[in-house]
């Protein structure tokens, strides 16, 4: 029986947190409320991207979230089920990547995908220049990188679509981050589904590998220097 993502998230984030001032059981119970409410998780990731002051999902009526972003400090405090909590810019980035690596789906090959054009580096502004929408099609799934980057995956490499392979055209690199809608899914059956869970999914939580997006701002503009020497 497949383990319960809930469980298997509280094991990690137990196993990486190092600090006794931080209430564990209260950021165990958000990264389960974030973990389950995807867009909830994209968003904050975005107003990070953005930055943003300040972040806030939901209402006074729900379960309210609100996050304030002390930039300079590089601190963020969270507010939410009357708890206040206070981390580092790197303990919640690395919290959120935790998050993503256990709650993300990984979907089928050949998922057609809409991505967020906010999210755009300038190479792929200049791509996709001109187009309605952001087209792409998934042609592989949780690349682990190499090196001093070996905890770190690729979510996925995606080609243009309708064009699909192109010589002399480099893959599209794709972190959940950046997905903004499923157009259409791949083909998937019992043998996918098994394939993904197991030797995808599994492997990347047993090897504790979060997504490239959560590196840290300076060893991720190292890596991208890389990408653009080995693709670009």
């Amino acid at each position: 029986m497949e383990k319960d993502k809930n469980i298997i998230f509280k094991e990690i984030l137990s196993e990486t947190i190092t600090d006794d001032d931080i209430n564990e059981e209260y950021l165990k119970d958000l990264g389960v409320f974030i973990g389950l409410h995807p867009l909830c998780l994209r968003e904050i990731y975005k107003s990070i991207q953005n930055g943003d002051k300040k972040y806030i999902y939901g209402n006074n009526l729900g379960s309210k979230l609100e996050i304030l972003y002390a930039i300079e400090e590089k601190k963020i405090m969270i507010k939410h089920i009357n708890n206040i909590l206070t981390l580092n810019y790197s303990q919640f980035i690395n919290f959120l990547g935790i998050i993503d690596m256990v709650y993300s789906e990984i979907y089928p090959l050949y998922t057609l995908v809409e991505l967020d054009e906010t999210m755009f580096s300038e190479n792929l502004q200049k791509l996709f220049l001109g187009k309605k929408q952001a087209l792409v099609v998934l042609t592989a799934r949780k690349i682990a990188l190499q090196g001093s980057y070996d905890k770190y995956v690729m979510d996925y490499f995606g080609r243009l679509w309708p064009y699909g392979e192109l010589p002399d055209v480099a893959p599209i690199l794709i972190s959940n981050m950046m997905i903004k809608r499923v157009v259409s899914m791949g083909p998937s059956g019992e043998s996918e589904k098994n394939f993904t869970r197991t030797n995808l999914k599994e492997v990347q939580i047993e090897n504790h590998q979060i997504s490239s997006a959560f590196m840290p701002s300076s060893l991720g503009q190292d890596y991208i220097k890389i990408l653009q020497n080995k693709y670009y």
